[in-house]
């Protein structure tokens, strides 16, 4: 059985319930650091980390020997982190398949509202070209004295649409 046909991770702790929980722990938790071996002859520095902290999450990866001594499993712990970083890698790559999609979502509605403002302008400027047109029959029969009591009662219905025209406009 692999870590991946079994979909869970052996962790021995109940805190860490799915592969993918240890994984996580392993990456954000797991504490680097530098030691020197008690029976080191030349004291070299190494590199890794403190057992006790590992086996708190996978304690498949932390050996004891009959002194009590805990060491790593470093080839399995090799293991675990590869695992880490390609479930993280195929999270990224979800991501941006979604993020393409949304986007891709976002153009063309975007497109959609640009036809509908230019739509809109057009019907406002043939509404504007109707209302001059208007206005300047009003003005011409403004001229002549005797139609002046139509010629009002004519402009203020005109002003009365163009109100109503703008409303609609305003609204849409």
């Amino acid at each position: 059985r692999t870590l991946v046909e079994q979909g869970k991770l052996p962790t021995g702790n109940s805190e860490f319930v799915s592969r993918s929980e240890a994984v996580d722990w392993v990456l954000r938790e797991l504490r680097p650091v530098s030691f020197v071996f008690r029976d080191s002859p030349r004291g070299e520095v190494r590199f890794g980390f403190v057992a006790q902290e590992l086996e708190r999450a996978l304690p498949n990866l932390v050996r004891t020997d009959a002194q009590d001594t805990k060491a790593m499993i470093y080839q399995d712990l090799i293991a675990v982190l590869a695992l880490g970083v390609q479930e993280h890698h195929q999270q990224l790559e979800d991501t941006r398949q979604r993020l393409g999609r949304l986007e891709h979502k976002a153009e063309p509605s975007a497109e959609e509202r640009f036809k509908q403002l230019e739509d809109g302008q057009a019907r406002l400027f043939h509404l504007l070209a109707s209302v001059d047109r208007r206005l300047s029959a009003v003005e011409q029969s403004l001229e002549k004295p005797a139609d002046a009591a139509p010629a009002s009662q004519s402009l203020e219905n005109i002003l009365l649409r163009l109100q109503e025209v703008e409303r609609r406009v305003l609204s849409s």
